[in-house]
């Protein structure tokens, strides 16, 4: 039975057919058979896989995600395409026209869009398919145009000459190719990895350890090398579905295998500390930087289903469980110094010291999609607690970029209070990153099975259809703890099966409200409800919630913030004084405000505006202290 057979095709896309969801879905599927996975590794009986959903078959309902993705897909577009290639013409000697700069007087090449167009144009091809807005495959062809034209004067200006920014192009190009259907992308695609496989800092490529770039220009060249292998082996799927000539696919494949990044990750497939490791070159030889690191993960991922080898899975498993259990903050952010992964003491210092404590849009972008991915090879809903904290406390947590192109780039934790600020260059990744994260959402709401069960991982206002069922998801939760399910048959008779993931930080078990005890049970660490298809069905279900201590500590020395469920907190204003207990927070009032027994009040941090004062994390007293 193909998965695609239980979803109503509701518009047609001809660049991304269906039978390319039944062939990734059938590779996750095959991949999935027998693997045996429990809590951390891949070693228990589980068989169960899922498959997230296309960008469009998701339906969102009025709510702040709707609303969001209206405002950044707009955004986008009113930057004009002939502004965003104005350094890249200019620098091959091309006709810049009516274009104008966007670089606001600064030389540096992101702040010129260097480092965004090739994530731009993933996002106008993904927001094309999301919306069926026009104005975005026009953007698309747009772009795929501007490429051709640069590289076929001056290929180094095309920006695909570092790994960093090649990677970006790369996908661009093929989203556009499955998106969009445009099949010119595949061949500037092919020709721009030609070019890029001879570049000779490329082509003899050390692909050190770590290596996230440096002053040398050899390491420039291979910033973020172990990102590459994702988009190289994509490539290589669409030449062979195109019939290209075997001595050129072998080829291409030595190539992508250069860059798999087996060092790192068998790191965690061998169970081994990662702090007994350090990179060996890049801009930090100490400490492995956070985003790039999550980020080679999505191709372990994409390897393992490509290949069915369970190490690729056991590794990512491992280090998820790493990150879970030694570097996640409250908000469910990482890389609390800038953007390295640190022992816990550097993390401590990190939030006692710094305002730069998470990199918000890049960070939460890879984090979406590996969450994505482990939940369907595993069929766990667990992985869902991360994409929920990032979603409230990053995505809606973060001010707009500006238009000058200042974004939300680190998150302010610091002790004693910080505000939210946007980095003072302009253009930099997280502008890239940030409609990428908006639409990886999309595809974390639901799952499906080969049985056509479906899978509530996020609580977002929201609905899907599937051939038996429409399943609608309504409220204001995590505001409010009460959420609204209707399911609306579609065809009379039979079951519909549906699994909702049960959040790690409920303080007591969820309550169904107009289901019989029979149709409602708890399997497998979700919740599972059974639908008699007989006419429609709308009930409640309320997740109870309590004031969360996040504590961090290393040495008897430590720091604490609060939450609220999935809600991280912060207290109003710049505070100095030292942690209260939890059991002192009172609430929740409107909007999950809090009072505090010394006169502090708390509320959401992501309700806080741009340049307002908060407190987050506060110091833990020593024991001899208290």
């Amino acid at each position: 039975m193909k998965v695609f057979e239980n979803i109503v095709p509701e518009s047609s896309v001809a660049a991304s057919p269906e039978e390319i969801f039944d062939r990734r879905a059938e590779r996750i599927f095959a991949a999935g058979k027998g693997i045996k996975q429990s809590e951390g590794t891949a070693e228990a009986d589980r068989e169960r896989t899922l498959i997230s959903l296309p960008y469009d078959r998701v339906k969102l309902s009025d709510g702040e995600l709707k609303e969001k993705l209206r405002e950044i897909g707009e955004f986008y577009l009113s930057i004009p395409t002939e502004d965003a290639f104005y350094e890249m013409r200019k620098k091959a000697e091309l006709d810049t026209g009516a274009g104008k700069s966007i670089a606001y007087g600064d030389a540096s090449w992101f702040c010129q869009g260097g480092i965004v167009l090739g994530q731009w144009l993933q996002a106008y091809a993904r927001f094309y398919r999301a919306t069926g807005d026009e104005r975005y495959a026009e953007r698309v062809r747009e772009y795929v145009g501007q490429f051709d034209e640069v590289r076929k004067v001056a290929s180094d200006c095309c920006i695909c000459n570092t790994a960093y920014m090649a990677e970006k192009v790369f996908q661009g190009m093929m989203d556009a190719v499955e998106y969009c259907g445009i099949e010119r992308a595949f061949e500037v695609c092919r020709a721009l990895l030609d070019n890029f496989r001879e570049i000779p800092a490329i082509r003899n490529a050390k692909c050190r350890i770590g290596d996230n770039g440096g002053s040398k220009d050899e390491t420039k060249r291979e910033i973020e090398w172990y990102t590459l292998s994702e988009s190289l082996y994509r490539f290589i799927d669409m030449a062979e579905s195109r019939g290209l000539d075997e001595t050129y696919l072998s080829d291409l494949r030595r190539f992508a295998k250069k860059f798999e990044y087996t060092r790192f990750w068998g790191i965690f497939e061998r169970g081994e500390d990662m702090f007994d490791y350090s990179p060996v070159a890049g801009q930090n030889t100490a400490y492995f930087h956070a985003y790039s690191h999550v980020n080679s993960f999505n191709g372990a991922m994409f390897l393992y289903r490509k290949t069915g080898k369970k190490e690729y899975l056991c590794a990512a498993l491992n280090f998820y469980d790493f990150m879970r259990k030694t570097q996640i903050l409250s908000t469910g952010g990482y890389g609390a110094m800038l953007e390295w992964l640190m022992p816990r003491t550097g993390i401590v210092n990190a939030l006692r010291n710094s305002h730069a404590n998470f990199e918000n849009q890049c960070n939460s972008y890879a984090c979406f999609r590996l969450m994505k991915s482990l939940t369907e090879t595993t069929g766990r809903l667990e992985f869902g607690d991360q994409t929920e904290l990032l979603y409230y406390n990053s995505f809606l947590a973060s001010p707009e970029t500006d238009r000058e192109g200042h974004a939300f780039y680190y998150s302010d934790y610091c002790v004693g209070g910080g505000k939210k600020w946007l980095h003072p260059s302009s253009w930099t990744c997280c502008s890239g990153t940030r409609p990428l994260a908006a639409l990886e959402i999309l595809r974390n709401i639901y799952f499906l099975d080969k049985d056509g069960a479906v899978y509530i991982n996020l609580y977002i206002n929201s609905s899907l259809r599937t051939e038996r069922a429409e399943i609608e998801i309504k409220g204001n939760y995590p505001k409010r703890d009460l959420v609204e399910i209707s399911v609306m048959p579609l065809q009379i008779g039979g079951k519909q099966t549906i699994y909702f993931r049960k959040p790690a930080y409920l303080a007591a078990p969820a309550v169904p409200i107009g289901l019989s005890e029979s149709e409602w049970e708890e399997e497998d660490g979700s919740y599972k409800l059974t639908v008699p298809l007989n006419g429609k069905k709308r009930f409640f279900v309320r997740f109870p919630m309590k004031v969360l201590e996040c504590d961090i500590s290393s040495c008897g020395e430590g720091v604490r913030a609060f939450r609220y469920g999935p809600v991280a907190l912060a207290a109003e204003g710049l505070v100095a004084s030292d942690a209260p207990p939890g059991a002192n927070l009172h609430g929740p009032g409107e909007e999950l405000s809090f009072s505090e027994d010394s006169g502090l009040r708390f509320k959401p941090y992501m309700d806080f505006a741009l340049d307002e004062e908060y407190t987050m994390y506060f110091n833990i007293k020593r024991e001899d202290e208290q």
